[in-house]
């Protein structure tokens, strides 16, 4: 049993330092004046009263 728990720890540490990490390519801001998403300036603190949404570009393959 303590060779299991052992083994499940090991693993855990060995997927959290291999796996690539999701980085959100912009972060957005709601802007209730427009009723949409705007981008948020590089070094502004989130501001718990407002909403943001983390978006990441998915690029799509060119059809022939």
């Amino acid at each position: 049993m303590v060779d299991f728990i052992i083994g499940l720890g090991i693993g855990y540490f060995l997927k959290a330092i291999l796996t690539n990490k999701i980085q959100h390519d912009v972060l957005l801001c709601w802007d209730p004046n427009s009723l949409g998403w705007r981008s948020v300036p590089p070094g502004i603190s989130p501001s718990p009263d407002k909403r943001y949404l983390a978006a990441v570009e998915v690029k799509f393959p060119e059809r022939e």
